[in-house]
């Protein structure tokens, strides 16, 4: 935390550095260097050092628990990085369509993924058990598609959407696909990358 606090207090933004460290960084999925993907990037290190910090102070509580989760489901674990992008790491994290939780499942998703969600109790604010549901659902996404670029789009506009657009489309990724996505899925991915780089 000490070289990101020094690294966000710089004073301009230096874009050929981030280019190059873009180029060399291990991301789960390829990475492109284009304006979305900058601009995710400037999001997550570049606008809000505050935020970013308390974001950073989150993931030492929950990320230790979603790496062992995912381990036992043989899931890369740099997909926590979703959580970052969807709710921040905040477990009482609410969209106005109705998602919720870390992972910020849709209610009929949670209940397909054997969770709880009713006007009594919602396990999508429980991070163990919206973690093992996430886990379940991830499996479930790579199984039909085989990229994660399309796992991380699917995941956040939806299987089907992506599976049409694929067999429409004739695109094996993400790249390929982005064009056709909706604009909040067109930056997800971009997003996604941008909190690895964070």
């Amino acid at each position: 935390n000490i070289l990101l606090s020094s690294f966000l207090n710089k004073p301009s933004y230096y874009e050929e550095e981030v280019r190059s460290r873009l180029e060399s960084m291990e991301c789960l999925v390829s990475t492109k260097i284009e304006d979305d993907v900058l601009d995710q990037v400037k999001r997550f290190v570049g606008r809000n050092k505050a935020t970013t910090l308390e974001i950073l102070k989150r993931t030492e509580i929950y990320f230790p628990l979603i790496d062992k989760i995912f381990n036992e489901y043989n899931l890369p674990t740099d997909l926590k990085y979703i959580t970052i992008v969807e709710s921040a790491l905040l477990l009482d994290a609410k969209s106005h369509v109705g998602a919720a939780g870390i992972w910020q499942l849709m209610p009929a998703t949670a209940r397909i993924l054997k969770l709880r969600v009713d006007d009594k109790v919602d396990q999508r604010l429980d991070p163990v058990l919206a973690t093992h549901a996430a886990a379940r659902y991830f499996k479930l996404l790579f199984t039909m598609f085989n990229d994660w670029s399309l796992v991380i789009a699917a995941y956040n506009c939806g299987e089907y959407k992506v599976k049409d657009l694929v067999e429409s489309s004739n695109a094996t990724d993400f790249w390929g696909l982005k064009k056709y996505l909706p604009r909040q899925t067109q930056l997800f991915v971009p997003a996604f990358i941008g909190v690895s780089y964070m």
